[in-house]
C-alpha cells in the first residue's frame, strides 16, 4: 500500500481532498491516471471507498484539481525569481521532480470532462510570469520571440523525460544547455 502522511486515525474533516491529491499524485510516479482508481486513493489515505466523491465527481475532477494545484504551484515556485535564469531553473525543477504531473498539466487530458476555462485561471499566472520574464531579458523582441523561447524551454524540459535528450548533449547538463541557448539568444 502507498505511504501518504494521513492515515484514519488522523484524518479531519477538511483535509480529506488535499491528501487524496497527494495520493494521486504520489501514484502517478508509478503509474498512469488511467490505470488510478479512486477506491484505491480511498485506501492510501484510509477513508471509504465513498468518501473522495464527497470531493471529486470523477477521475476527470480529480485530474482538473491535479492540474490546477500543479499550476498554482509552478507559479509559486516561478515567482521566487525575479530574473529570468531563475525561473528557468524553477521549471526546469519542477518540470523534473514532478515529471508526471507537468506532462498533465500540459496535455490535452488535463480538461478532459471540463472547461478549460476552469483550468485557465491557474494556467495564466505561469505564462504571464514567464512572458514577462523573458520581455524584461528581450525588450525589442516581438511576444513571439518570448513564445519560441517558452516553448524551447517547455520542449527541452518535457524530452529530458520522454528521450535520450541526455544522451546527445554528451557531457552537457540539460539545464546549461537552455540557459546557453538563451544567453545566445541575448547576444544576437
Amino acid at each position: 500500500m502507498l505511504q501518504v502522511a494521513m492515515t484514519k486515525q488522523d484524518y479531519h474533516h477538511g483535509e480529506l481532498r488535499d491528501a487524496l491529491l497527494d495520493a494521486a499524485q504520489a501514484r502517478l510516479c508509478s503509474q498512469s491516471l488511467e490505470t488510478l482508481s479512486m477506491r484505491m486513493l480511498a485506501k492510501d489515505v484510509g477513508v471509504s471507498p465513498g468518501a473522495p466523491y464527497h470531493h471529486f465527481k470523477d477521475k476527470s475532477a480529480l485530474r482538473l484539481a491535479l492540474c490546477q494545484r500543479g499550476f498554482d504551484q509552478l507559479s509559486n515556485d516561478l515567482d521566487k525569481y525575479p530574473a529570468l535564469d531563475g525561473k528557468i531553473k524553477a521549471y526546469f525543477a519542477f518540470a523534473v521532480s514532478n515529471r508526471a504531473l507537468f506532462e498533465l498539466m500540459f496535455a490535452p487530458q488535463a480538461t478532459f470532462g471540463h472547461s478549460a476555462a476552469k483550468l485557465h485561471p491557474h494556467a495564466a499566472p505561469v505564462y504571464k510570469c514567464m512572458e514577462k520574464a523573458l520581455d524584461d531579458d528581450f525588450p525589442s523582441a516581438n511576444e513571439h520571440s518570448a513564445i519560441a523561447v517558452w516553448a524551447f524551454l517547455h520542449g527541452t524540459a518535457l524530452l529530458l523525460a520522454a528521450s535520450p535528450i541526455t544522451m546527445k548533449l554528451g557531457e552537457k547538463n540539460p539545464l546549461d544547455f537552455v540557459i546557453g541557448f538563451v544567453e545566445r539568444l541575448r547576444s544576437d
